[in-house]
């Protein structure tokens, strides 16, 4: 079934459950819409230490999805324990397809779905 695009346009994005309990709770970690991926995506001069907790303030949210941390905030989680970080940092990664596992599925299907379509002319 094709979808349409009241339809995509429709889907809420995702948000997930991270046991944190150093922090003695959860927290939530939201997947990211595109416009603010690539406002991250642009590292210039970021070490990787602050590049990972700038992700983790744009990723950590309510269940609702809305951030609890705002831009420049990360400086205040880098004095936080990494233990529960760590783990909000890896299911924000997984979320968004940000890990190495998902780079490389989405380049293999990529070249799958590009191979398939020249196929069937």
């Amino acid at each position: 079934m094709s979808l349409t695009k009241a339809q995509i346009l429709g889907v809420a994005l995702k948000v997930q459950e991270v046991k944190t309990p150093e922090w003695k709770g959860s927290v939530y970690v939201r997947e990211l819409p595109g416009d603010e991926l690539e406002v991250l995506m642009n590292r210039d001069g970021i070490s990787d230490i602050e590049y990972t907790y700038r992700i983790a303030t744009s990723c950590i949210c309510d269940e609702g999805g809305n951030r609890l941390f705002q831009e420049g905030e990360h400086r205040e989680l880098m004095a936080k324990g990494i233990a529960p970080l760590q783990r909000c940092i890896e299911a924000a990664f997984a979320l968004n397809g940000m890990t190495e596992d998902s780079q490389e599925a989405l380049a293999g299907n990529s070249e799958a779905t590009h191979s398939e379509s020249i196929g069937s002319d």
